[in-house]
């Protein structure tokens, strides 16, 4: 969902050529998921002195990056956009 709403509001930007869009897109998209691996972990566990610990801030972030890590490539090959 995300790639669409930024693509979806930089095109509403109007942006003069297709660099500027695309830079824009880039920006936003580069922004948004670093806020979301990295940022709201530690803001959602900045209370919790047991970061170490099962369910802390580590095990959290050890979650994003597996799925991450296979999330963006399985997308790609399975591209439903296209089909």
């Amino acid at each position: 969902m995300l790639p669409k709403i930024v693509r979806t509001l930089s095109v509403r930007e109007k942006h003069e050529t297709l660099t500027a869009y695309n830079i824009s897109v880039a920006i936003k998209l580069t922004l948004t998921r670093f806020i979301n691996t990295a940022i709201l972990p530690v803001i959602v566990n900045i209370s919790s002195d047991k970061w170490f610990n099962q369910g802390g801030l580590v095990s959290d972030i050890f979650s994003i990056m597996i799925s991450l890590s296979f999330k963006d490539p399985v997308t790609s090959i399975i591209d439903a956009g296209a089909i």
